[in-house]
């Protein structure tokens, strides 16, 4: 069975990034041909976007060949309901322990619930995945593994709380084969255990400036490990470029490639850093400050420039028979690297004394 798993939707309206991410997620499930969309959890930003948006998902979701389970989340744990309506193909798994079979595929629902660490052992202690012989256990699920990650941010929650917490151990010898979970943000990521896989998706488009890079989903066949799939939709790209006085390349170029290879629906933050050598290349401060600054699309949304132009420095005798002997040093770059630095800083800190 092909199965196509995300979470942290995170839907407030519609026509927005995040309902787009929505419905190319559905193509995707179309397209793929899967048996299976399953939903673990914050489909919804809050309660009350639930019931605004039913029917525009009812019309999305009309008349699909494939089951669509959802499990509540934190965020919207007070709106979704067994009895709602979102569908003919859909099924909201709000009950602990709750069970949907789709052909040899046994779905159990462990969905939000604010609870204490020993209360979410007991839940999981308490469920009975039991299938046919030849089935596929898999259990939905929406809380933080508390042993892997320690960075309230990266499951998009600002403030110092612990949302259903479990450790990965809690999942061995339970009998599934597959954790399908959500709540954890910024990137897709698979911890297996003993028998199965626990798997984040993460959330399928940035729902804050942490979540950089692509976005993905999970999509995989039962009986083959978690697969992920990367998907177009918004995001924010971090583009940090390290700037060095040797490098051969002219540093505008760099710039202006890395840009370019940006996606064109991410929201770019630019860093530009470190020590360069303007005047090899027909360069000074202000005529690259102005070439970056041409450079700059809308998508550009923050630059931090913290470079220095150094070319004085590097035309120095003294600085440049001390290179070429670091040159012929066997030791690794990264180190050569950090002994050019401070040789520039101390060149620097003697130039510009008073």
């Amino acid at each position: 069975m092909k199965i196509l798993h995300t979470a942290d939707i995170h839907l407030r309206d519609k026509d927005d990034a995040r309902w787009a991410a929505f419905e190319m997620i559905v193509r995707l499930a179309d397209e793929a041909a899967v048996s299976l969309l399953a939903i673990s959890g914050d489909m919804f930003d809050r309660n009350a976007a639930a019931d605004r948006l039913k029917p525009a998902i009812r019309e999305l979701l009309e008349n699909k060949p494939y089951t669509i389970v959802i499990l509540p989340g934190n965020h919207d744990d007070r709106a979704l309901r067994a009895g709602d309506f979102f569908g003919e193909s859909v099924t909201v798994l709000d009950r602990p322990g709750q069970t949907i079979d789709i052909g040899d595929v046994r779905l159990t629902g462990m969905p939000f619930e604010n609870i204490s660490e020993p209360k979410v052992l007991e839940r999981l202690r308490s469920l009975d995945p039991s299938s046919s012989p030849a089935g596929t256990n898999i259990l939905l699920y929406h809380g933080e593994l508390c042993d892997k990650f320690f960075d309230r941010g990266a499951f998009g929650e600002a403030e110092e709380h612990e949302y259903m917490p479990a450790r990965l151990s809690y999942f061995e010898e339970l009998g599934f084969d597959y954790v399908l979970a959500g709540h954890f943000h910024t990137r897709f990521q698979v911890f297996s255990f003993p028998g199965g896989y626990f798997v984040y998706p993460g959330s399928p488009v940035s729902i804050s400036r942490r979540e950089t890079g692509r976005r993905s989903v999970n999509l995989f066949e039962t009986g083959q490990p978690p697969g992920q799939t990367l998907i177009d939709t918004f995001h924010y790209e971090s583009v940090d470029i390290p700037l060095s006085p040797v490098d051969a390349e002219n540093p505008v170029d760099r710039v202006r490639i890395r840009l370019e290879a940006c996606h064109e629906l991410a929201d770019i933050d630019l860093l530009i850093r470190g020590h360069a050598s303007l005047e090899r290349f027909g360069l000074n401060e202000t005529s690259f400050a102005r070439a970056i600054n041409d450079l700059v699309t809308p998508r550009v949304k923050h630059i931090t420039q913290n470079w220095r132009d150094v070319s004085d420095i590097v035309g120095n005798d003294i600085f440049k028979r001390f290179i070429d002997l670091l040159e012929t040093e066997d030791i690794p770059d990264d180190r050569k690297n950090e002994i050019r630095l401070l040789v520039l800083e101390a060149f620097s800190e003697v130039a510009h004394a008073d």
